[in-house]
């Protein structure tokens, strides 16, 4: 039995065993946007929050990357999940261009964090952009660089 059954405008259900198979934001956003419908194991339609809802329970995160997600596609920007887990990258047509690392207002961390994180793209030759969300789910962007 499937676990996800995703219809994309109409057509023929596509059975998603694992939620590796999908990205979860990339779907809940086209749920709440009325691109797709999906239908869990139990013949119930769900929601775009039933979906980050269930996502959140094997990843606490899951709110505050799916507001930035949001976000991100609503100012018109190419995204996708990944490859790290804090974040995602940003494309500027197939080419990916920036990692976006996501930050929690309230929550601490220590600064040698950016610090990896800016190594790290720097590597793959992409800009560096931190998205740091509010107590009220309003998320700020700041770029960074380093200096030689």
């Amino acid at each position: 039995m499937c676990k996800l059954a995703v219809y994309h405008g109409g057509e023929t259900g596509e059975c998603i065993e694992k939620e590796k198979e999908i990205d979860v934001y990339q779907l809940a956003y086209s749920c709440k946007k009325g691109g797709t419908k999906v239908v869990g194991p139990e013949g119930r339609e769900l929601t775009w929050f039933d979906i980050i809802k269930l996502y959140s329970k094997d990843e606490p995160r899951a709110w505050i990357m799916f507001s930035v997600y949001y976000d991100l596609k609503e100012r018109g920007r190419v995204v996708k999940r990944g490859p790290h887990k804090e974040g995602f990258t940003l494309y500027r047509g197939d080419k990916p261009v920036a990692n976006v690392f996501v930050l929690e207002e309230t929550v601490q961390f220590k600064i040698s964090k950016i610090i990896e994180w800016l190594d790290y793209s720097r590597r793959q030759q992409r800009d560096l952009i931190i998205a740091i969300v509010d107590k009220h789910g309003d998320t700020s962007y700041y770029m960074l660089e380093s200096f030689d």
